[in-house]
């Protein structure tokens, strides 16, 4: 997964746990695709310190999700979810009982509102 996308999802599941500055300095970073020169100017901290809040936010970041395992199990939900999608698909192909196509039907309506990505 490219980097980009990845610590976006992870700030989504974790930028409560970083302290405001990462938050901010992570948000007009990854979020905002702010360059560190940009950055510095609009927090009022050096470049280097832009920096240095970046990779030690990401290292956080990485650890929350090493030890959580927020995304990992996400995305095996929504992968999950899309295998349950092609089954019921599958079974629609076996019934012509109007109760039992209601109930897949009934059952898809279900799953289409789970999850939080559709990635």
């Amino acid at each position: 997964m490219d980097k980009t996308i990845r610590m976006n999802v992870l700030l989504d599941l974790y930028e409560r746990l970083l302290s405001n500055r990462q938050r901010q300095v992570m948000d007009l970073h990854y979020r905002e695709d702010y360059s560190l020169n940009e950055i510095a100017e609009i927090v009022g901290i050096s470049k280097q310190a832009v920096s240095e809040n970046i990779k030690r936010a990401e290292a956080a970041l990485r650890s929350y999700e090493e030890i959580l395992q927020l995304a990992r199990k996400m995305k095996a939900r929504e992968e999950n979810i899309e295998g349950m999608r092609s089954d019921l698909e599958r079974l629609e192909e076996f019934s012509e009982d109007p109760t039992f196509l209601m109930i897949l039907r009934s059952i898809r309506s279900r799953l289409e509102k789970e999850g939080y990505y559709d990635i």
